[in-house]
């Protein structure tokens, strides 16, 4: 006989025991209890007055799939889960990488301020020397530049005519 898959998956195999603890509601009815059974929680009524289902017979009294108890209780499933994860989380992880990341960003700013001090010095030295140079000839570029400004001029004026109606436009001097 071949297996089916809820009987795969309800299988008897025993649980990791970060789950095998025993979770309890802080309110009295219902109580929550681990059956033998993986993925099934006994819920257990303080005067037993459960009615008995084919689930329940098989299963025991009291227990109900995961997907019941969400319908039944819901938020419990999460609670027992939270409740079961707790101890295994780092609450410092945050702030650790965050310092990681910090020390690494630190060293991988001295480490490039260090090898690139030679290139650095010699590009400030080869712009002050750029500087130099074009301040001799910064008067003759000024003048330059006012008779290249005049010569545009009529270039100028013409663009803006551009698109507007012909009328307006005077005819190109040759």
């Amino acid at each position: 006989m071949q297996a089916s898959v809820p009987d795969i998956l309800l299988s008897s195999r025993p649980l990791p025991s970060w789950i095998a603890a025993t979770p309890s509601r802080n309110s009295s009815p219902p109580t929550w209890g681990k059956t033998e059974y993986p993925m099934h929680w006994l819920m257990t009524y303080p005067n037993g007055s459960c009615p008995p289902s084919a689930f329940e017979d098989r299963y025991g009294q009291g227990a109900v799939e995961l997907d019941a108890m969400e319908a039944l209780h819901p938020g419990e499933l999460a609670r027992i889960i939270r409740e079961a994860a707790e101890p295994y989380r780092d609450h410092s992880l945050e702030t650790r990488l965050q310092d990681a990341a910090d020390q690494a960003q630190g060293d991988n700013e001295a480490a490039w301020e260090e090898a690139t001090a030679d290139n650095r010095r010699e590009l400030h030295d080869l712009r002050r020397q750029a500087q130099e140079i074009s301040a001799r000839y910064q008067a003759q570029l000024e003048e330059l530049n006012e008779q290249l400004q005049a010569d545009l001029q009529p270039v100028r004026e013409r663009l803006e005519l551009v698109g507007k109606p012909s009328r307006a436009r005077p005819k190109p001097s040759k």
